[in-house]
């Protein structure tokens, strides 16, 4: 499931603490999956 920062929308990678992009600390809370952004879900 791809997720994305709740700061800038940059895909954030499996496993990465902080957004490579902006820097924004990733968490549960701080996280959008693309589920929330109105996009398929793909199970891998």
């Amino acid at each position: 499931m791809s997720r994305f920062c709740s700061k800038c929308n940059a895909k954030l990678k499996r496993g990465e603490k902080f957004c490579g992009t902006c820097g924004q600390k990733v968490d549960a809370s701080s996280a959008n999956d693309l589920e929330s952004h109105g996009g398929y879900v793909e199970d891998y």
